[in-house]
């Protein structure tokens, strides 16, 4: 890793202090750094909420959802939920740590915090490296709340969300999913069509007896080829499986094979 120094760069050219001043300042107020992480694997995340009128302090800060952002370069498209297991406890952990010490500086509401995770090349460990911190609700909100509402339940300590039955439940969304041909095809063509693949028990109905299935909005969205949906299953697999023929049934929706 490299340390990059960003406000101030204290330099001397053949003995001559080109920047009077600067030294003394970075002395007295100190310096804002960025550490470069070479390599990172992925960009995982952790929704929480800080709830001032909670019994105990414990309780004051809850972690509602772990994900793994789906990213195009620096954009987001969507995300996983939950986050990989090799490090899911650690965000959980570190989440709660961060959450106390802004509930200490009175942080009230939902935040989240963005990592990125690397390979120490020294000994191979998985590292975890805060980025940010998001003082508001987010991108992973909006599938979260999709999930609790229709699902029912809470996540657990390991950070896993689980029915009021005890049953797992995971999901991918996207608010992002873009095809030219979408442009083309009509919120009520879609509706309809989305109601005749349900009548043929296509997977991307929503089952509420099994609590699976896929969700769509942002239908306004449709004229500019434009569409976002959430795909809940009972794991990860089936959340993929459902995510995958979502994208079949579009693609056709859209006129492509």
């Amino acid at each position: 890793m490299s340390i990059v120094i960003s406000y101030f760069v204290y330099s001397q050219r053949d003995g001559y202090d080109i920047h009077p001043g600067f030294k003394s300042q970075m002395l007295r107020l100190g310096v804002i750094a960025e550490v470069y992480l070479d390599n990172p694997k992925a960009s995982p995340s952790v929704q929480a909420l800080i709830e001032p009128m909670a019994k105990s302090r414990e309780e004051k800060v809850m972690i509602l959802s772990t994900h793994e952002q789906i990213l195009n370069g620096q954009v987001f498209e969507g995300c996983r939920n939950p986050s990989a297991h090799a490090y899911r406890s650690k965000l959980v952990q570190y989440t709660m740590k961060i959450g106390h010490a802004l509930m200490n500086r009175g942080v009230v509401g939902h935040f989240a915090i963005d990592y990125l995770v690397t390979i120490d090349n020294d000994d191979n460990n998985t590292l975890l490296t805060g980025i940010e911190i998001n003082l508001r609700q987010g991108g992973t909100t909006h599938p979260f709340a999709t999930m609790a509402l229709l699902c029912g339940g809470n996540v657990d300590p390991e950070g896993i969300f689980r029915t009021t039955e005890g049953h797992l439940r995971c999901y991918i969304a996207t608010d992002n999913y873009f095809d030219e041909g979408l442009k083309f095809v009509s919120v009520d063509h879609f509706l309809c069509h989305l109601q005749e693949e349900a009548a043929l028990l296509h997977p991307t109905r929503w089952d509420s007896e099994r609590k699976t299935g896929v969700v769509f909005h942002m239908l306004g969205y449709l004229s500019h080829g434009k569409i976002g949906f959430t795909a809940i299953g009972s794991s990860s697999l089936e959340a993929q499986t459902l995510f995958d023929e979502t994208i079949f049934f579009l693609r056709r929706d859209a006129g492509k094979p």
